[in-house]
């Protein structure tokens, strides 16, 4: 038989555990006041209580919504959690536990509720990817693209990434996707495939700029590379002539049928080392004809460093010319068919490289650069720091990095000189440096003896 104390502690027990389970059941909304669909049918107006925290509301014409009462930060708020039936019973104390376990942790469920709305409005108004880079593009070349160049982005971008990822949201494209876009030209056309990447990623760095993507990765980044297959190696140099043809192709285009403009543009080409989108580009306001030097903008360098170059008497004769043909105003070299109905524009971006082929001089216009290159080694020694900068090279040597703070432009006028005197005569002249362009590094000795 059990003594008066063990009876004592079993009642104890038994209504510990009384309590214990009421507490449970209040906070689950498990047994106390629950609501079931059959007597949800047929309630009147009024405030209809699930449990602890979960109502429903009921109003004259007898619409019900689902209403949780809550506690946030001391504050009682009534959190609205959508009209019944659209919400059903079982949907309401689910959200309704969900808040709960939000409030627990500190947090505002209606905070968080109002920004997934005002996120939800923002990502429906995100462009497509074909519609932001277009703009991007476009927005481009009112600043740093020419015409050419806007052509190519577009072209690249259209026939290789907007059929891939152009009607997605710009927000929703993944890493995944643009590998998609990629892999049909990553090993068989190398070149366009790291184009269409780096023009990709430029729009996702827009977008980023833009605050749409959510702090996500650039989807084309170059993180991007370890996830394809390493592309072969089909590095080619530029096909250049022996530089003691050059001349003889300088003959050929001067005795051809192309036009004026042309032929001065070639063989500005040819004397200055230049690119030929420094070609097509030049414009009069850079140059000086008093001090004899032309100085062409960051802007249109590969290296966006600004780049002075000396301008010699042959090369002063073409500029006299082509001076007849604009007046002295805008480009120097113009599309010689717009020229003739008044019209200023750039030479086409193949002009040169058409020119060459027809007459099958087996070069392109960058591989005259080559030429000079060559020649200089070969036959001006000890030039390498000039002839490095006449030709603007990003990659610099010790040697060329000890003088390019002066940019050696007098030595480079001799040097591109006797590159002139070349050309003319087939005679060498000697390579010489202009003291007052020496200006090394301390404690540097570079000058071959």
């Amino acid at each position: 038989m059990s003594s008066p104390y063990q009876l004592d502690m079993l009642k104890f027990r038994r209504q510990k555990y009384a309590r214990k389970v009421r507490r449970k059941d209040a906070v689950a909304n498990v047994k106390h006041h629950q609501l079931t669909p059959q007597k949800i049918k047929t309630l009147g107006p009024g405030v209809h209580t699930d449990g602890e925290t979960l109502n429903l509301w009921v109003s004259d014409n007898l619409s019900k919504r689902w209403m949780q009462r809550v506690s946030i930060n001391g504050r009682q708020r009534n959190l609205g959690l959508g009209g019944y039936p659209r919400v059903g019973l079982a949907e309401a104390r689910e959200q309704t536990r969900d808040n709960l376990s939000i409030i627990r942790q500190g947090r505002d469920p209606l905070q968080e509720k109002r920004l997934a709305r005002q996120q939800a409005k923002l990502q429906a108004s995100l462009p497509k990817f074909r519609d932001f880079a277009t703009f991007v593009v476009n927005d481009r070349h009112e600043g740093k693209l020419d015409g050419d160049s806007f052509k190519q982005w577009m072209r690249f971008l259209t026939k290789h990434a907007f059929p891939v990822i152009g009607d997605k949201r710009i927000d929703e494209i993944e890493e995944a996707q643009v590998k998609a876009m990629l892999r049909p030209i990553w090993l068989e056309f190398p070149e366009t495939a790291k184009r269409v990447r780096q023009r990709t990623e430029t729009v996702f760095d827009c977008a980023r700029s833009e605050g749409w993507m959510a702090g996500k990765d650039n989807p084309a980044g170059k993180h991007i590379l370890k996830a394809l297959p390493p592309q072969p190696d089909n590095t080619e140099n530029h096909l250049s002539l022996p530089y003691s043809e050059v001349s003889d192709a300088i003959a050929t285009v001067w005795n051809s049928d192309a036009d004026l403009v042309t032929k001065l543009g070639f063989e500005f080409l040819v004397l200055t080392g230049a690119r030929t989108a420094e070609v097509r580009n030049a414009v009069w306001s850079e140059f000086d004809l008093d001090k004899r030097i032309r100085t062409i903008p960051a802007a249109k360098m590969k290296m966006k460093r600004d780049h002075t170059v000396p301008l010699l008497d042959r090369v002063l004769e073409i500029l006299d010319e082509a001076r007849t043909l604009t007046d002295g105003e805008g480009l120097v070299f113009p599309n010689e068919r717009e020229r003739m109905k008044g019209i200023l524009k750039p030479m086409s971006k193949s002009v040169f490289l058409v020119r060459l082929n027809d007459l099958k001089i087996e070069a392109v216009p960058h591989g005259f650069r080559a030429s000079f290159r060559t020649w200089a080694e070969e036959q001006q020694p000890h030039s390498e720091a000039a002839a490095e900068l006449a030709l603007a090279h990003g990659k610099k040597t010790k040697v060329v990095q000890a003088y390019a703070r002066s940019g050696l432009l007098e030595t480079r006028r001799g040097l591109m000189r006797n590159w002139e005197h070349y050309l003319k005569t087939g005679e060498v002249l000697p390579f010489e440096w202009v003291t007052s362009d020496l200006k090394p590094l301390p404690g540097q000795h570079l000058l071959a003896a």
